[in-house]
């Protein structure tokens, strides 16, 4: 009987199943050349010894951990958490570890959060930049010693992005708002800074530009920095000229909606809001939203971590439209 207090090693588990401690060694490092029987009968062994193997030893060895790093924006929108967890589970599935960073929409703690995450020698990094500009100089230092995919929001073409298709989410909001007989269109929610909002903005002009001026439909450019933003100010400017707005997040759909009816206005009856990105916020307040597919990003940014060829659409992933009480009160509208 082994005395529990024994400290179980490769030699441990070598006598137990008669075999050298050279072949236990390629077994557990995945250098096979044991054998299928013999092979399962070490993992069955080292189980039932309970041994664990010295992880540490093995990344110096090996010259990996097994470990991505991923550094997101704000943890505080609710679309990131669950970006997260689409991700982690994926990498998980591939035998992957992840350690976590929150950029705190700040660019310089952004370079501070890669340069740790580098330390903890991550094999490689995910991240959403904070800004499509600023973000590059770190993402280019991180290159240097690893490989880096860009998710949802991008700064510069030097490393590997996944996202969505932005024309085609946008169109989706715009339809369905017509269809309702929505024609006086207003956007919120722009950040310069922030690529998702670029792109959301570049086709939400593209797509209204056609619009009629003289058929007392009106296009509001003006736009709003972040949920805590929505904004009073161009509310009282322009909320009577607009019957429809689509927002770039679901916490500035949920922020306009509870700045609308604080003045009077009725939603959807009045303005009708779109949300994106889905979240439990916009399940819980009722926002309709553009789903992005997480599971299919999650998929692309793994297979990029892992060098493994996946065919992904040129101009992004699709999304759907979740419709909800904020465009379509009635049922007969849903």
């Amino acid at each position: 009987m082994r005395n529990d207090k024994q400290r179980v090693t490769i030699r441990t588990v070598a006598d137990a199943v008669g075999v050298s401690t050279a072949t236990v060694s390629r077994v557990f490092s995945g250098q096979g050349g044991a054998g299928e029987d013999v092979t399962q009968r070490i993992f069955r062994v080292a189980s039932e010894l309970g041994y664990r193997g010295n992880s540490i030893a093995r990344s110096l060895r090996s010259q990996r951990t097994d470990t991505v790093g991923l550094l997101v924006p704000n943890l505080l929108n609710p679309f990131f958490p669950a970006l997260i967890q689409a991700i982690e589970v994926r990498l998980q599935a591939g035998g992957l570890g992840l350690l976590l960073a929150d950029s705190q929409g700040s660019v310089g703690v952004e370079a501070q959060r890669i340069r740790a995450l580098l330390d903890r020698r991550v094999d490689s990094l995910i991240i959403s930049p904070v800004d499509q500009v600023e973000s590059r100089t770190a993402i280019q230092e991180a290159l240097r010693s690893v490989t880096v995919v860009q998710v949802d929001r991008q700064a510069g073409n030097d490393a590997a992005y996944v996202g969505v298709n932005h024309r085609q989410s946008v169109e989706l909001a715009l339809n369905h708002m017509r269809q309702l007989g929505r024609t006086r269109f207003a956007f919120a929610g722009y950040d310069a800074g922030v690529s998702t909002s670029e792109e959301r903005l570049r086709w939400f002009l593209e797509l209204t530009k056609d619009i009629d001026p003289g058929a007392s439909t009106r296009i509001l450019r003006e736009t709003v920095g972040d949920a805590d933003e929505v904004p009073h100010e161009w509310l009282d400017r322009h909320a009577d000229g607009m019957d429809a707005v689509v927002t770039t997040s679901d916490l500035i759909a949920v922020s306009m909606q509870m700045a609308l009816r604080e003045r009077g206005y009725s939603v959807p009856e009045d303005v009708a809001i779109v949300g994106f990105d889905n979240t439990r916020l916009a399940a819980v307040a009722q926002i309709t939203s553009i789903q992005q597919p997480l599971d299919d990003l999650a998929e692309a940014v793994a297979a990029k971590v892992e060098g493994t060829r996946l065919e992904l659409p040129t101009d992004g992933f699709p999304c759907t439209l979740v419709i909800r009480h904020s465009t379509a009160g009635s049922s007969a509208d849903r």
